[in-house]
């Protein structure tokens, strides 16, 4: 196994982990306050106080990985990562709706306007997934397709899965502008001519 040490041999030292960790820290502790802000502005709470704990616990994990050089904060990543695909599960079948409460799923967002926004929430679902499971192999293989010259091979899936989110989000993005808010708009002069 790699060396790592405890937080009490660590304390007020160097950090033993690579810097890239710290950075990555930084990144998604930025995510994390952005979808705070999202929860104060009451927008889904329900789901993005949970994705928000999840990348508290992701951020966090980073930064003690970077300080301590800890290998299993691979698999506390890789448990948040699951639990993110269980959100984005609940987001895709239910939609918007309380997570605890089984009585509140919509189902009718598969059959509107909505039903593109379930079907992106559908493949984060599978995105999440394999990033946990790369986590969760770059732990248990940690010496996988490591050279002078290369890192971990993980690290290249996971960059290429990073790259297919942000294309997904690229196609979402187009989506919303184009087929649905023209009908978001137009609802509240529907609503006012049938009321």
């Amino acid at each position: 196994m790699l060396p790592w040490r405890k937080v009490s041999e660590a304390w007020f030292r160097h950090a033993w982990g690579h810097p890239q960790l710290q950075v990555r820290g930084w990144c998604v502790s930025v995510k994390t306050c952005l979808t705070v802000l999202l929860c104060l502005s009451e927008i889904d709470v329900d789901h993005r106080l949970w994705i928000g704990i999840c990348q508290f616990i992701c951020a966090t994990s980073l930064f003690l990985q970077w300080w301590l050089a800890n290998p299993t904060m691979f698999l506390v990543r890789s448990m948040a990562n699951f639990a993110k695909a269980f959100l984005f599960l609940h987001l895709s079948v239910c939609g918007r709706t309380a997570i605890f409460d089984p009585a509140a799923c919509e189902l009718a967002g598969w059959q509107d306007e909505r039903q593109p926004f379930r079907i992106i929430n559908a493949c984060f679902i599978l995105h999440w997934i394999l990033v946990a499971i790369s986590l969760l192999l770059q732990f248990l293989l940690p010496l996988k397709g490591v050279t002078v010259d290369v890192g971990h091979e993980q690290l290249w899936y996971r960059a290429r899965l990073r790259a297919t989110a942000a294309s997904r989000l690229e196609v979402s993005g187009q989506v919303a502008t184009l087929d649905i808010w023209p009908r978001v708009a137009m609802a509240p002069q529907i609503k006012s001519i049938v009321f």
